[in-house]
């Protein structure tokens, strides 16, 4: 009864592709936010040992951004490659 319904087609593409690219959106999210976590107490602990604050205000430029790319591709992948099943 399952693969009946991973079988059904809305808006042309399957439920199962459908799930799929839900995962991968899903999946995006919560990489993008373990990235944003390595770099918050990781990144940041080497950056604060430099005599310098230019690497500080680099990464504190690009942490937010660089999640936000990662949980846009993502998006991306998920929306338009639908065809893994």
């Amino acid at each position: 009864m399952t693969a009946g319904w991973f079988s059904q087609t809305y808006y042309g593409n399957t439920m199962g592709q459908w799930f799929i690219a839900l995962l991968i959106a899903f999946g995006a999210v919560v990489i993008g936010k373990i990235v944003y976590w390595i770099i918050k107490n990781v990144v940041h602990k080497l950056t604060s040992k430099t005599k310098t604050k230019l690497d500080d205000i680099i990464v504190d430029m690009i942490e937010e951004p660089i999640m936000f790319a990662i949980i846009i591709a993502g998006f991306w992948w998920g929306a338009y490659n639908p065809d893994f099943l």
